[in-house]
Protein backbone atom coordinates (compact mmCIF):
# COMPACT_ATOMS: atom_id res chain seq x y z
CA UNK A 1 0.00 0.00 0.00
CA UNK A 2 1.05 3.52 -0.99
CA UNK A 3 -1.50 5.33 1.12
CA UNK A 4 -2.43 4.45 5.10
CA UNK A 5 -5.76 6.32 4.81
CA UNK A 6 -7.14 7.50 8.20
CA UNK A 7 -11.34 7.48 8.96
CA UNK A 8 -10.80 10.01 11.83
CA UNK A 9 -10.04 13.84 11.74
CA UNK A 10 -8.35 13.56 15.04
CA UNK A 11 -5.93 10.27 14.03
CA UNK A 12 -5.16 12.57 10.83
CA UNK A 13 -4.06 15.23 12.75
CA UNK A 14 -2.24 13.13 14.95
CA UNK A 15 -0.82 10.61 12.28
CA UNK A 16 -0.02 13.01 9.07
CA UNK A 17 3.18 14.53 11.22
CA UNK A 18 5.23 11.36 10.71
CA UNK A 19 4.16 10.76 7.12
CA UNK A 20 8.61 12.10 6.53
CA UNK A 21 9.43 8.84 8.53
CA UNK A 22 8.30 6.46 5.96
CA UNK A 23 7.44 5.87 2.36
CA UNK A 24 3.82 6.16 2.72
CA UNK A 25 1.16 8.85 2.29
CA UNK A 26 -1.00 9.66 4.79
CA UNK A 27 -4.42 10.93 4.20
CA UNK A 28 -8.09 11.05 5.23
CA UNK A 29 -10.25 8.55 3.53
CA UNK A 30 -12.20 11.87 2.84
CA UNK A 31 -9.42 13.21 0.23
CA UNK A 32 -9.23 9.88 -1.39
CA UNK A 33 -12.69 9.63 -1.68
CA UNK A 34 -13.00 13.02 -3.02
CA UNK A 35 -9.78 12.51 -5.24
CA UNK A 36 -11.65 9.40 -7.17
CA UNK A 37 -14.40 11.62 -7.91
CA UNK A 38 -12.36 14.21 -8.92
CA UNK A 39 -12.44 16.72 -6.59
CA UNK A 40 -8.67 18.14 -5.25
CA UNK A 41 -8.06 20.47 -2.56
CA UNK A 42 -5.03 21.11 -0.04
CA UNK A 43 -4.70 19.68 3.45
CA UNK A 44 -3.04 22.88 4.67
CA UNK A 45 -3.05 21.47 8.27
CA UNK A 46 -0.96 18.51 6.76
CA UNK A 47 0.64 20.91 5.02
CA UNK A 48 1.65 23.19 8.29
CA UNK A 49 2.49 19.86 10.03
CA UNK A 50 5.24 18.50 7.69
CA UNK A 51 6.83 22.04 7.56
CA UNK A 52 7.62 21.59 11.24
CA UNK A 53 8.41 26.01 10.99
CA UNK A 54 5.79 28.14 12.79
CA UNK A 55 7.34 31.40 11.64
CA UNK A 56 6.56 29.95 7.69
CA UNK A 57 2.93 29.03 9.21
CA UNK A 58 2.46 32.61 10.46
CA UNK A 59 3.91 34.11 7.52
CA UNK A 60 1.60 31.89 5.01
CA UNK A 61 -1.65 32.49 7.43
CA UNK A 62 -1.25 36.42 8.52
CA UNK A 63 -3.60 37.49 6.10
CA UNK A 64 -6.26 35.32 7.23
CA UNK A 65 -5.85 36.57 11.00
CA UNK A 66 -5.74 39.85 9.72
CA UNK A 67 -8.76 39.51 7.58
CA UNK A 68 -10.12 37.88 10.77
CA UNK A 69 -9.19 39.99 13.47
CA UNK A 70 -7.58 37.26 14.96
CA UNK A 71 -5.00 38.38 18.14
CA UNK A 72 -1.55 37.71 16.81
CA UNK A 73 -0.14 36.95 20.25
CA UNK A 74 -2.42 34.25 20.92
CA UNK A 75 -2.21 32.90 16.78
CA UNK A 76 1.38 33.03 17.51
CA UNK A 77 1.12 30.67 20.86
CA UNK A 78 -1.25 28.75 19.21
CA UNK A 79 0.56 28.09 16.02
CA UNK A 80 4.02 27.21 17.93
CA UNK A 81 2.18 24.56 20.02
CA UNK A 82 0.33 22.61 16.45
CA UNK A 83 3.00 23.39 13.48
CA UNK A 84 5.72 22.77 16.15
CA UNK A 85 8.87 20.49 15.72
CA UNK A 86 7.57 17.19 16.13
CA UNK A 87 9.04 14.63 18.29
CA UNK A 88 9.93 11.11 17.13
CA UNK A 89 10.83 7.59 18.09
CA UNK A 90 14.33 8.65 16.63
CA UNK A 91 14.69 11.42 19.02
CA UNK A 92 14.13 8.84 22.06
CA UNK A 93 10.85 10.27 23.00
CA UNK A 94 7.02 8.48 22.42
CA UNK A 95 5.00 10.21 19.29
CA UNK A 96 2.31 9.81 21.57
CA UNK A 97 3.89 11.74 24.68
CA UNK A 98 4.01 14.99 22.31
Amino acid sequence: AQTLATIYHGCQRLICGFETERPITIEHYLSVFARGLGIEFEDRYKKFRLWQDPERVLEESTPCQTANHVDPARARQLVEKTFGRIATVSDGKSPAAS
